[in-house]
This record gives C-alpha cells, structure tokens and sequence, in this order.
C-alpha cells in the first residue's frame, strides 16, 4: 500500500490491478475534508480507513470480474461496506 501525501485530484485512492498495488491520497483526502469542514482528527481517520478498505474491496472482487472497466464499481463497492 502506497500513501501519496503529494497527489491533489478527485480519486481518493486507486487499485491499480497490473501491478497489484493500492495507492490512498493523503494530500486529497486531506483537501476535501478541509473543503468539507472536518476539523476533527478522528473524523479525518475515520475517512482514511473507509478510502483503504474501498480500494482493499477492488483488490479482491476486480480480479472476478471480466472486464472491471464497464462495471460502475460504487454500484457494487457501496452494498459491501
């Protein structure tokens, strides 16, 4: 797992299958909860965590699917939380 503090974009985080690595955006996840007004450190952890098992859930259900790219992930990562 890579924590990139530099990268400000919109992806939270990434799972990147060809090299089997999970990426989390610390400098994004940070600037949108300064945009989001989440001031408390327990909130902002909270936030981390739900980014990593996120990117942990693409990690083991992509490599089933036969084409991750034509399936809207949210649809099918937002009932496993």
């Amino acid at each position: 797992m890579i924590f990139n503090i530099d990268h400000i974009g919109d992806n939270l985080g990434k799972y990147e299958p060809f090299d089997d690595t999970i990426e989390i955006f610390l400098g994004t996840i940070w600037y949108h909860s300064q945009r989001e007004n989440i001031i408390s450190e327990d909130l902002l952890i909270h936030k981390i965590i739900d980014v990593i098992i996120h990117e942990y859930y693409h990690y083991l259900i992509d490599p089933h699917l036969e084409d991750p790219e034509d399936v809207d992930d949210h649809k099918i990562y937002k009932y496993l939380y």
